[in-house]
């Protein structure tokens, strides 16, 4: 892995990979924990509306890249957003060019700008009638009420409806600058840092973002019920633990390894294999720069809540006796999960320009390395800290 930071302050990434294919791929290190209460899913929005630029057509963009047999899409996400083209290596140049024009120049036509928001309207009620997705909006709002990561990523029909084309340029100017940007370049390319100096060479917008706080990690017990006409109830429960960046990160990937990794995880050999509660049950974990929590989910009977919330609980408490031989299998887990991701160019790129993001890229390399030296002492340690009765769960019901 190679790293340059241009003049304007873009830092550039670039490892050398013998294949037929490239990866192109930019994280801006905003998303809708930078918005205002007025503009919630503003950084969602311009996610969508840089797939048009000032010389370019949104089906212009996406079928010159799918044509060559290629991908490029796009997420928001609460501190960034990302965005990729993963394509044949012999027509990178064409992908670049596009990536690139992408970033400096989208244009935001007023006609193009009111049909995308019927658009997103229609993706916010989407998540709102689909309990597997809004069961996150909902949790998340209430791990972290009172900051903007309470607030949906993706907006609310209120704050969509009353967007304004200026909100978007706004966001776009201020938040997609050289500064705040991590490019990511996986593939075997001549001259990378010369094209890519190139290429932004004119490109000189300053950000005035400020940097958020992180959240203090200080859980409090809460419980939220949705009652809905639905055949099946969904459960999230959770806490906030520590950022990406501390070393007590490592543990809880060990942990939820332990407890979620598969169908022959603890929490799943429990609650489903054991005595057929739930269907579906697993563990995310999402660590940052800014947020970070862990959380356990499934869905099933009402009926069942109370016992699948006893038993996760409990699996909790277990792992305070946690023996070398289950922390060692963990460890094996990850690590493999690790080597098979690593082969993955898109997820390869997400990941070097993350940990660029958290820190430095060099990170990602190292991280066998760290997951190796957690102790059972740390994983004990990392329960009895964070892992508690002042957890948050949430739950949509049955009527």
């Amino acid at each position: 892995m190679e790293k340059k930071i241009l003049k304007n302050g873009l830092t550039v990434l670039y490892e050398e990979r013998d294949s037929e294919t490239a990866v192109i791929q930019v994280l801006v290190k905003s998303g809708s924990n930078h918005e205002t209460k007025e503009t919630l899913g503003v950084a969602h929005f311009v996610e969508h509306r840089v797939f048009e630029t000032k010389t370019r057509k949104q089906r212009e963009i996406t079928s010159k890249i799918e044509n060559l047999g290629g991908e490029i899409n796009a997420f928001t996400g609460k501190e960034n957003t990302n965005f990729y083209i993963y394509i044949p290596k012999k027509h990178f140049d064409k992908g670049f060019d596009i990536m690139s024009d992408m970033m400096q120049n989208a244009s935001f036509d007023e006609k193009e700008f009111e049909k995308e928001k019927k658009i997103i309207l229609e993706e916010v009620k989407l998540w709102k009638d689909d309990p597997k997705l809004y069961q996150w909006v909902l949790f998340e709002s209430a791990l972290f009420k009172g900051s903007p990561a309470g607030e949906p990523t993706i907006g609310t029909i209120k704050t969509i409806k009353n967007m304004k084309r200026d909100d978007l340029v706004n966001f776009y100017e201020k938040n997609y600058t050289p500064e705040n940007m991590i490019i990511c370049i996986l593939g075997k390319i001549d001259n990378v840092f010369e094209k890519v100096g190139k290429a932004f060479e004119n490109f000189n917008r300053k950000t005035d973002k400020k940097e958020n706080t992180p959240i203090e990690i200080k859980n409090k017990k809460t419980n939220f019920v949705e009652k809905r006409r639905i055949d099946h109830s969904y459960m999230v429960l959770g806490y906030k633990v520590p950022l990406r960046k501390s070393k007590e990160s490592y543990a809880l990937d060990v942990i939820a390894n332990i407890l979620g990794y598969g169908l022959s995880s603890r929490l799943f050999e429990e609650i489903r294999n054991k005595r057929s509660l739930a269907y579906q049950v697993g563990v995310d974990i999402d660590m940052n720069k800014e947020i970070s929590f862990f959380s356990v989910f499934l869905s099933t009977d009402k009926s069942n809540i109370e016992e699948c919330k006893r038993i996760i609980l409990n699996e909790f408490e277990k792992l305070k006796n946690l023996d070398d031989k289950d922390l060692k299998k963990a460890k094996t887990s990850i690590e493999g999960s690790f080597l098979l991701k690593k082969e993955n160019p898109v997820k390869l790129a997400l990941s070097y320009s993350f940990w660029e993001y958290i820190d430095k890229a060099e990170l990602l390399n190292e991280y066998i390395e760290k997951i190796k030296k957690v102790t059972i002492e740390d994983v004990k340690n990392v329960v009895e800290k964070y892992f508690d009765n002042e957890y948050t769960d949430i739950v949509i019901e049955q009527e």
